[in-house]
């Protein structure tokens, strides 16, 4: 027996709506082939091919119209759905980078459970590759990022930019020799900031010092300011930790930006709505 799902509705879908299957695959994060697997799997289910191929595409056979124009309701129905549950439930999940913890988010969740009593919040911080990882399984609907938009399960939304200066203890005036002598600290391998950082000992064809891992964004900054090492970290951060030691890196890698992330056609409820405007308005990044 053949089981149609949501993927396969959605695959023909937008199939459909773009005209291509490779473009469709792009679109949706999947292989091609597996989108071909989804397409005749419902022609298969419905015993009529729904596609026909052309020089630069495919278009829907007069049958295919039919459950395209069906398909289209179910999604608009589904999503519909998703929406109201999720509005009466006053659910709420989502994910910040953690070099962002701290920036008014207190505030802002805060005046979300004044304005929703009965809110059902799931919050998490982490790295970037994380986040956009549980937003692309579902177990977070948004997340506020920095770094590139890379992941094509993913929309990313333009929210803001962050400048960078380098911390540590003991820095001169010379970049290449402070990327030199001391160890460098971070978060993560797969740090955001680790791109930039990257970068700089490639300008200046130099090899990394050693990395020390540091989960805590607070030890890191203290470890820093203590001579243990350097770090890149956000300019907005200067004031709010109290860093005394850092300089500046050149301009053209000076500037990260930000992205809110959801899931493909992912449609933001009222409550999700009221936070990201809320979080604009505080002026998180």
């Amino acid at each position: 027996m053949i089981n149609i799902d949501l993927s396969d509705i959605k695959a023909f879908v937008v199939t459909a709506d773009l005209g291509s299957l490779s473009a469709a695959a792009q679109h949706l994060g999947h292989l091609q082939s597996n989108m071909t697997v989804k397409i005749k799997k419902i022609e298969n289910y419905y015993k009529y091919p729904l596609f026909v191929r052309q020089p630069k595409g495919v278009e829907l056979t007069p049958k295919g119209q039919l459950v395209y124009a069906q398909y289209k309701k179910m999604l608009a129905i589904w999503e519909e759905t998703e929406q109201k549950v999720a509005a009466q439930n006053n659910i709420l999940k989502f994910g910040i980078n953690s070099t962002m913890r701290g920036n008014h988010f207190a505030e802002m969740i805060h005046t979300l459970y004044q304005q929703y009593p009965k809110l059902s919040l799931t919050f998490k911080t982490g790295i970037t590759k994380s986040l956009e990882s549980q937003v692309a399984e579902g177990l977070l609907d948004f997340a506020y990022i920095f770094g590139d938009p890379l992941n094509k399960k993913l929309d990313y939304l333009a929210n803001g930019e962050e400048e960078l200066v380098l911390i540590g203890k003991g820095l001169g005036a010379d970049l290449a020799e402070n990327l030199s002598n001391h160890q460098i600290l971070c978060l993560s391998e797969d740090c955001c900031y680790m791109t930039i950082l990257d970068s700089l000992y490639q300008s200046y064809n130099l090899p990394q010092t050693e990395k020390i891992y540091i989960s805590e964004l607070e030890d890191l900054i203290c470890f820093s300011q203590l001579g243990l090492g350097i770090a890149l970290i956000a300019r907005s951060l200067i004031k709010k930790y109290k860093i005394e030691h850092y300089i500046e890196i050149p301009e053209n890698l000076r500037i990260m930006k930000g992205y809110i992330i959801s899931r493909k056609h992912h449609k933001f409820s009222p409550i999700e709505k009221d936070c990201i405007a809320l979080s604009q308005r505080c002026a998180l990044l």
